[in-house]
């Protein structure tokens, strides 16, 4: 593994094979979201017009097809080793995130139930499947919902899955 240097002080980490080629080429951190990527501009001449673009590194690394995406197991997007790299439907690379929102843990929210002069907390667990929200089930602790909601991704996603507890579960 070598790290190549980009702008704005980040690295991207790439196999040994790799590194003499893409280390040939200026790259550059493009930000996107909370992530960034390795990016390169591009030009291409033909029939006397100049098409002007750009190149994320990852897409040099691997061929894919027209239409497929590459998607960064680890969710490290500066992380362009092969062994970290899949292809993937744009559906695939959307299950591939963190945890957002109050709890630390994917599919996990909170529910307040009022009820006259006490609320009755829930912690519930769910997931997306095809735009669609589906409900797992409501749980006493954070952990257990977390845990619920790994099983049913597995289930759903299979290797795209992200899991709350990889280490346990797969």
């Amino acid at each position: 593994m070598r790290k190549i240097r980009l702008t704005n002080n980040k690295y991207v980490l790439v196999d040994n094979e790799d590194y003499d080629y893409l280390n040939s080429l200026k790259w550059y951190a493009i930000r996107s979201g909370k992530n960034y990527y390795a990016r390169r501009n591009v030009s291409k001449k033909e029939n006397g017009i100049t098409t002007r673009g750009y190149i994320h590194m990852q897409y040099l690394i691997v061929d894919c097809p027209k239409g497929l995406l590459i998607d960064h197991k680890d969710r490290n997007t500066l992380n362009n080793q092969k062994s970290n790299l899949r292809i993937c439907t744009k559906s695939q690379n959307n299950v591939n995130r963190a945890a957002y929102g109050k709890s630390k843990y994917m599919g996990v929210h909170y529910r307040d139930n009022k009820y006259k002069d006490h609320i009755n907390r829930s912690i519930v667990a769910s997931i997306q499947v095809n735009r669609v929200l589906k409900y797992i089930g409501a749980f006493k602790t954070d952990e257990d919902a977390a845990m619920a909601y790994d099983k049913e991704a597995l289930k759903l996603h299979g290797e795209f899955a992200s899991l709350n507890f990889p280490d346990l579960i797969r």
